[in-house]
């Protein structure tokens, strides 16, 4: 007798795919240890706010900071250092890294380690 066709797979909601799940021998689950793409984080890890910031033009002083085309990050603490260094709040740093059209800036987060 032959085998009944397999249904063609139907869209999961959110990205998550359809694949059936095997049992796993001796209670290992089926999630595969994979590393997170670039530039992605783990969610089971805390992470913090952080700001990436490059000036692809070269050097570039902005908010008495050098940035040059290798990659800045800033957390919270260092743009409330470079806000005081200033005497200014720290949203004032914020707006003139962003609104400083030779810099590059993106929000992305971090994982927090021990030594942070």
């Amino acid at each position: 007798m032959a085998k009944a066709p397999t249904p063609p797979p139907t869209s999961a909601p959110d990205g998550a795919t359809n694949e059936a799940l095997t049992p796993a021998p001796h209670g290992a689950t089926n999630e595969a240890l994979t590393p997170a793409p670039h530039g992605a984080t783990d969610t089971a890890r805390p992470t913090e706010p952080i700001l990436r910031v490059t000036s692809p033009g070269g050097p570039h002083w902005r908010a008495g900071r050098q940035f040059g085309r290798e990659v800045v990050e800033l957390t919270g603490a260092d743009l409330e250092a470079m806000a005081g260094a200033k005497g200014v709040g720290p949203d004032e740093i914020l707006r003139s890294l962003f609104f400083d059209d030779q810099l590059s800036v993106v929000r992305a987060e971090r994982p927090i380690t021990a030594a942070d």
